[in-house]
């Protein structure tokens, strides 16, 4: 049956631990009439029921990089959102939201304007042009080879510096780099049936074109791609580390999704 003016929320997950547990209990009680579902890769400890994605050809795969980065398969967490939404197509939009995520509020108290503004979202983003003819893609990944007004920027995305080196050699991904792009953290990140469709119909027409990229990484360029601007919405709630300012706001009942936040708050 057609879901008419519905949003499938992907609570994404990689254990059963009391904090996984208790963020996902509180999500269902602010939301009592949302779609929402647990997603998380076959070899993890998952929550009863949730939608269990497995790897298959027709998808990236980060064999290689993840032997680089030796942090399990963290570098690929955007496969959940693909997987998905091939089994899930009828929603008119989707919303990922990371186990470690605090909430205090429905989803539509504090992002329904969003919704309507944005076809996608995420806390931050991360283009070309905060390169210059001539830096970034070229620059050696083991020295801060740029101006002082490009400096924070490489210093913040350490793994974006890194991929724009691999990109030197002669390899089809060489087609990628004018939309090279970011988006992060993995958390309430959002995008429109349209905009999921045009970035996974990318995928399956060439799916190792994009094997071997961050998850981020891919994501924000798979978006540029296919058209799409790359929107910040978000981050006074959303980094990548928990920040000093969470326990007082969520003391004074400010309404939000909090990450990350690592654990029980009641």
């Amino acid at each position: 049956m057609k879901k008419k003016n519905k949003l499938a929320v992907l609570y994404i997950h990689h254990c059963k631990n009391d904090v996984t547990l208790h963020n996902y209990d509180r999500l269902k009680r602010f939301n009592p009439d949302a779609d929402i579902y647990p997603v998380g890769f076959e070899w993890h400890d998952l929550i009863e029921g949730s939608h269990v994605v497995r790897r298959h050809d027709e998808l990236p795969n980060n064999y290689v990089l993840n032997n680089i980065l030796k942090n399990g398969t963290s570098s690929e967490s955007d496969l959940y959102l693909y997987d998905f939404f091939l089994h899930h197509q009828d929603y008119d939009s989707y919303f990922v939201i990371e186990w470690d995520t605090y909430c205090n509020a429905s989803i539509n108290e504090v992002y329904a304007d969003a919704f309507e503004k944005y076809d996608t979202f995420s806390a931050y983003t991360f283009t070309n042009e905060f390169y210059g003819p001539g830096t970034g893609a070229l620059m050696d990944i083991t020295n801060l080879n740029v101006d002082n007004s490009h400096e924070r920027y490489v210093r913040r995305w350490s793994w974006y510096r890194y991929f724009f080196s691999k990109l030197n050699e002669p390899t089809e991904q060489n087609l990628l780099m004018p939309y090279l792009g970011g988006t992060y953290p993995t958390s309430l990140l959002y995008y429109t049936n349209k905009a999921l469709r045009d970035i996974i119909q990318l995928v399956l027409d060439n799916p190792r074109l994009y094997d071997n990229i961050q998850n981020e990484m891919r994501i924000g360029t798979l978006l540029q791609k296919a058209g799409y601007k790359l929107n910040e919405y978000g981050g006074n709630t959303n980094q990548f580390f928990e920040q000093p300012t969470y326990m007082e706001d969520i003391s004074n009942n400010v309404k939000g999704y909090y990450h990350p936040i690592k654990k029980i708050l009641q």
